[in-house]
């Protein structure tokens, strides 16, 4: 591991010098923590560490007006080994509306798309993953090809997307690949106070990543989403998923998943001191059911929590945590996130 890192490290300058005499960005953000465990299931009661969730370097780089490139590294959180390091996007963008209006094609390992936009709904992904992302029903990243477009006025965007399938830490085992779709509508985005409203859907067509299958070794996932906000005061947002798999080359039948994820925050931008402007109060209630035809496996997840805007690119937020499975006792935790941008 150490080796990989140290290669990697060495590659970077030579990256540079190739891009600097372009329009080239160095970007990126860090999660660290501290965590307190309130119950005894886990590590213990009173267990406590400080750790990192995650750390990411973006380049970025226009190389004309048609075509730009990114490259993000991402450094994972530790699980009793040293901590991996790899690439988590590595893709080129060709602005094709000279072709087709609105129009932006995509080639690399690049976003699957919903994961990312949730996040963005989200806002808060150094605190915890959005819901696909937490229970591993979707990778955020993969190798492949999209064709996206952005709704003229900011109405909003969609993208059709072609790709490996097992994602960006996997590698490719069959001949299949998976395709996937998504939109996202802000059908009040002229309307100043209700311009974060908006909708969207997703549609994965995917397959196992395991060798020696067939067709109908399916991974199909069918995803929605609505929020309502209202003059930068409040915004909530509800997301909910159906997936159907069927991952074992021997398996005679379908593993139904599905779950929903609740979240909203209040902001106070009409307080008359600037500290209560840069507090936002959190709340957030998933459900996920892992197979339907396993009565009592329930998985359930809340968050509450103040975030604290110190500066920009400084966010502070103690929160409270409780996750619990049906038929197992409770786990509470107390952690303190913190999000570092530069």
């Amino acid at each position: 591991m150490k080796i990989r890192i140290l290669f990697s490290l060495l590659l970077l300058p030579l990256y540079f010098s190739s891009v600097f005499a372009a329009d080239t960005k160095i970007s990126g953000e860090s999660y660290p923590f501290y965590q307190l465990d309130l119950t005894n299931n886990g590590s213990g009661k009173g267990y406590n560490k400080f750790d990192l969730g995650r750390v990411y370097v973006n380049v970025t780089s226009k190389l004309s007006d048609e075509v730009s490139i990114r490259v993000t590294m991402d450094v994972d959180k530790m699980a009793n080994e040293p901590r991996d390091f790899y690439l988590k996007y590595a893709y080129l963008d060709w602005n094709i509306e000279k072709f087709i209006p609105y129009s932006t094609l995509r080639f690399g390992l690049q976003s699957t798309g919903w994961i990312g936009s949730m996040e963005k709904v989200w806002g808060r992904r150094y605190v915890a993953k959005v819901l696909l992302d937490q229970n591993g029903i979707l990778s955020s990243a993969d190798y492949g090809l999209s064709y996206n477009i952005n709704f003229p006025s900011g109405y909003g965007n969609a993208s059709l997307l072609y790709l490996q399938g097992p994602g960006y830490k996997g590698k490719e085992e069959n001949r299949f690949k998976d395709i996937s779709a998504f939109f996202f509508v802000r059908p009040l985005v002229k309307l100043p106070d209700f311009a974060a409203c908006m909708l969207g859907g997703y549609y994965y067509k995917g397959y196992s990543d395991k060798t020696d299958i067939t067709s109908e070794n399916n991974k199909d996932r069918l995803a929605g989403m609505a929020t309502f906000a209202y003059g930068g005061i409040f915004k909530f947002t509800t997301e909910y998923f159906k997936a159907w798999e069927r991952i074992d080359p021997g398996a005679s039948k379908d593993t139904e998943k599905d779950g929903i994820s609740l979240f909203g925050e209040i902001k106070f931008p009409m307080a008359k001191t600037s500290f209560l402007k840069k507090i936002a109060l959190v709340g957030r209630y998933d459900l996920y059911d892992p197979d339907s035809d396993t009565e009592n496996d329930e998985q359930r997840y809340i968050l509450a929590g103040v975030e604290w805007e110190v500066i920009e690119g400084f966010n502070l937020m103690p929160n409270f945590q409780r996750t619990k499975t049906e038929g197992e006792k409770t786990k509470d935790t107390f952690i303190l996130n913190a999000l570092f941008k530069f």
